[in-house]
């Protein structure tokens, strides 16, 4: 071990003081980063510390050292082309299946909450007077105009209009929740 018959904490010191620049300098050539560096060597002089009594056992501390930086600089190399490489081929893949999975989250989301909505129109039109869900769902859902709705219930146009904003208003107010997720699902489509 150098001629040094014990590994204690002023050995260490020197050590770590005669050779800290010189492996720093050394693993920065391998890796280019001076902050990988500084902690491949930091490691080195860890698993120095934790090998100590093993240590009479190596010929040369300066080759020791110098060897478990190479070492820990070429599998830090390594291990950050395969993470390149990785990054780099495969993101967009992810990125795609990932885009893909939070589409189809957003839309059962949004189908579970468009079916709630329906559910909640339902049960206010089945609510409605008698009179005002007749010229509603004659409006709305056949389609007729003012005039045929009245022709065919034997009211006047001015009953229907009247039947017809009541039901409005009433919807607006039963539905007044429901107006963020209406803004939000026209949002998203645009």
């Amino acid at each position: 071990m150098d001629n040094e018959p014990d590994f204690n904490d002023v050995v260490f010191d020197n050590i770590f003081r005669d050779y800290y620049k010189s492996l720093r300098a050394y693993a920065f050539r391998y890796v280019g980063d001076l902050f990988a560096a500084e902690d491949i060597v930091q490691d080195v002089f860890f698993q120095l510390w934790e090998k100590r009594n093993e240590l009479q056992k190596i010929n040369s501390i300066r080759s020791y050292l110098f060897t478990s930086v190479f070492n820990k600089a070429s599998n830090y190399s390594k291990h950050r082309k395969i993470v390149e490489k990785y990054k780099s081929g495969s993101k967009s893949a992810f990125s795609e299946l990932e885009d893909y999975y939070h589409q189809q989250i957003n839309d059962v989301t949004e189908s579970i909450l468009a079916l709630e909505l329906e559910h909640r129109i339902a049960e206010i039109i089945n609510d409605f007077p008698e009179q005002c869900k007749n010229v509603f769902l004659l409006s709305r859902e056949k389609g007729l105009k003012n005039q045929e709705i009245a022709d065919k219930l034997g009211v006047s146009i001015k009953a229907v209009e009247k039947q017809i904003t009541k039901a409005l208003m009433i919807m607006r107010e039963n539905l007044k929740d429901y107006l963020l997720f209406i803004l939000a699902i026209i949002s998203f489509k645009i």
